[in-house]
């Protein structure tokens, strides 16, 4: 489960990098989105809490087996990451 894995994550200590791929688009009929408000707030204060040492933010970088998908622009990812930096929090974002 989540909540497992954010336990485990936790015994780092934050010595840990955590990745996180952004992407959006339509697949099985079910829309996925993980630039919306709700997404992003609740990735903010997940992030917050395991306080890694750094974030890496990407999106896609080629063609995946499942249409539908699309890359999610550098300045998007910026701007989600944005808190974060204030925070001081080190973030790269690739796109």
């Amino acid at each position: 489960s989540l909540q497992k894995t954010v336990e485990n994550i936790k015994m780092f200590k934050g010595n840990f990098i955590l990745q996180t791929m952004f992407l959006k688009g339509v697949v099985d009929g079910k829309i996925i989105d993980c630039t919306s408000a709700e997404h992003c707030r609740k990735w903010i204060e997940l992030v917050e809490e395991l306080s890694p040492r750094e974030v890496m933010m990407y999106t896609l970088d080629r063609e995946t087996p499942a249409q539908g998908l699309q890359k999610v622009t550098v300045e998007q990812m910026r701007s989600i990451a944005e808190p974060l930096m204030e925070k001081g929090i080190k973030v790269q974002i690739r796109g």
